[in-house]
């Protein structure tokens, strides 16, 4: 789990230092305790894919932007700064070491009851450590 957290910790450093999401809290999960607007990291889910000798895993997570109004076009730009700022993580991660990262789908979604919107976004990395 090391290695998830040094990936979780690059990801959260990334994501603040983020001028589109200045303002922004940075939470583990989906926060409903937290004002809008804010970004979640998680959930992730990590499987070993290393073999004899290799520590190798593959870490699936999301970032997921939530923001009041029912405008999801108000958050798509945050979400391509997001984005962005995930898949410019240096390969060294302490600990660990980042062998890819991969974008691999995006999603909007309207809160009516709650109004508010969300974007999650998901990725594919492959960790060494």
């Amino acid at each position: 789990m090391t290695a998830a957290l040094a990936l979780q910790q690059a990801v959260r450093a990334a994501l603040r230092g983020t001028p589109a999401l200045a303002g922004w809290p940075v939470v583990d999960g989906a926060d409903g305790g937290t004002p809008l607007p804010y970004v979640g990291i998680g959930p992730d889910m990590v499987r070993s894919i290393g073999g004899t000798g290799v520590r190798l895993h593959r870490h699936r997570f999301a970032v997921t932007l939530w923001m009041a109004g029912a405008a999801v076009s108000r958050l798509k730009p945050a979400m391509a700064e997001a984005e962005r700022a995930v898949l410019l993580l240096q390969p060294d991660l302490g600990e660990a070491r980042l062998v890819r990262l991969s974008f691999l789908r995006s999603e909007t979604r309207r809160d009516v009851r709650a109004g508010a919107v969300s974007g999650s976004i998901d990725f594919e990395a492959v960790i060494e450590g």
